[in-house]
């Protein structure tokens, strides 16, 4: 393959966080009055924090969701702590950049994205962040991998998507960048399918 740039998903691919969002969603949520289900929570755990907040409460009036939006933002990074980067993220990330390969990250997160990136100290891998806020339609909508390449100047094809989720695998491939599952388990609709970080450095 000759790709120039491979981009990150964050949870679940450079960050293992799902147990860290959940802690974070139910005390924010309960804060409010809302109980949350680890099970409830699981099924949201790719969507944006709005999303996750809309999909919990059904039919919830705008100002209760900015509201609940604006204390999580606030609170998000304490959460941080909770979290943990993936084995052999670090190692992969400085063996991409001694190949010449630029790096992004394209996610559902918003404000925390930068934050949580900075706590690991793995920040100033990427080029380009593209978040929740940066554009009108997150994934599974192609609209943030081709914003992330237009930024890092490459045609889709140069580009590679790492993602652990279905949304991930649809909007690289709705893109045209080269689709990477990163799970135990395998997506017959994905170009390569990865368990780990080894398995990504193979591919180059």
């Amino acid at each position: 393959m000759m790709i120039k740039v491979v981009l990150f998903d964050v949870d679940g691919v450079l960050v293992d966080s799902k147990g860290a969002n959940y802690q974070y969603v139910r005390d924010t949520m309960k804060k409010f009055g809302y109980d949350v289900s680890r099970k409830d929570y699981e099924m949201l755990f790719h969507h944006t924090g709005r999303a996750v907040v809309k999909a919990l409460v059904p039919g919830i009036d705008e100002a209760e969701l900015e509201e609940i939006r604006k204390h999580q933002n606030k609170v998000s990074s304490d959460y941080f702590r909770f979290a943990r980067l993936n084995p052999g993220v670090r190692e992969t990330l400085e063996w991409l950049e001694q190949k010449g390969i630029r790096m992004g990250v394209v996610t559902n997160r918003s404000s925390s994205a930068g934050k949580i990136l900075e706590f690991f100290n793995i920040g100033s891998y990427f080029d380009v962040v593209v978040t929740a806020g940066d554009v009108e339609k997150q994934k599974p909508d192609p609209e943030p991998l081709m914003k992330a390449v237009g930024v890092l100047g490459v045609v889709p094809a140069e580009a590679a998507y790492i993602g652990d989720s279905e949304s991930d695998v649809d909007s690289a491939n709705a893109a045209g960048l080269v689709s990477v599952f990163y799970s135990d388990k395998g997506n017959k609709n994905a170009k390569f399918s990865i368990s780990d970080m080894d398995g990504l450095r193979a591919l180059f």
